[in-house]
């Protein structure tokens, strides 16, 4: 079958990218013709704080892919449209997980099924973590024009329904897990010691984007009672503070935790993944 793509993959980071570019690796193995039209640019500066939106790791997974797209420039949507009709494919995928997509996926699905092309929405999130009330009609006016829904949670389906009652065709496809990470030369102690954690310590980890949702507060307030119940824990805070990183730091010193929390306030490439 031709198979079109459209969204984010290699260099650019995060998990969406990550799971678009192995997602089209398998569908080429598993026999598929894949067209990938990616993203030019992903986001707008003023929705994106964090430093650089790509990773260049070279033991990265890639996939050829046309960078076409730009969320507010319509004139990417045309040429990304033309692009993947000039591909002829028999269905094309578009994931979902942030708002700011919405006319552009909507512009590309219309298109698309006016040419008779049916179009299947991934749905990573139905809506954002942090909804604010424009996103419901956001993502309501791109998902409606869909042909089918693949979502990897029950919950997630049933968020979908609340949004579009009369949505058909969902299939339920669980996260699947990934093999493809470079594995550490090292053995865990001496992990450990690289990264000044104590040995014989249990070791927490909270590894990604810190955002209010995520609630690294919460946790922070947890490993307090349970090193107050005696437990030997550390805790390590790997990833981009997305979040006023102070509030976290004085939560840490007031509740007298400095001594049992380590952070790594970076991106963590693929290629170091495995460490930690």
């Amino acid at each position: 079958m031709k198979i079109g793509l459209a969204g984010p993959v290699t260099p650019y980071r995060g998990g969406i990218a990550h799971f678009t570019t192995l997602l089209a690796k398998k569908l080429i193995e598993a026999g598929h013709d894949v067209q990938v039209v990616s993203f030019k640019k992903q986001y707008p500066a003023w929705l994106y704080p964090g430093e650089n939106d790509k990773d260049d790791s070279p033991g990265r997974e890639r996939v050829d892919a046309e960078y076409l797209l730009t969320p507010l420039n319509p004139i990417s949507w045309y040429r990304s449209v033309k692009a993947l009709l000039d591909f002829q494919p028999q269905q094309v995928i578009i994931p979902w997980w942030v708002t700011i997509w919405g006319p552009a996926f909507r512009f590309l699905t219309i298109r698309l099924k006016r040419r008779g092309i049916p179009v299947t929405i991934l749905i990573h999130n139905t809506l954002p973590h942090e909804a604010r009330p424009l996103d419901r009609w956001l993502a309501r006016r791109a998902l409606e024009k869909a042909d089918r829904y693949v979502v990897m949670t029950e919950k997630e389906k049933g968020r979908l329904l609340s949004l579009l009652p009369g949505a058909k065709n969902i299939w339920v496809a669980p996260l699947p897990i990934f093999h493809t990470f470079k594995p550490t030369v090292l053995t865990q102690p001496e992990t450990r010691q690289s990264l000044g954690l104590l040995t014989e310590q249990l070791v927490l980890l909270h590894f990604g984007l810190i955002r209010p949702y995520k609630g690294l507060g919460v946790l922070i307030d947890a490993l307090k009672i349970i090193i107050d119940k005696g437990e030997k824990v550390q805790l390590l805070i790997v990833g981009e503070f997305w979040d006023e990183k102070t509030n976290y730091l004085k939560q840490i010193e007031a509740l007298g935790l400095e001594q049992q929390v380590k952070i790594f306030d970076s991106y963590v490439p693929d290629d170091d993944i495995a460490t930690f």
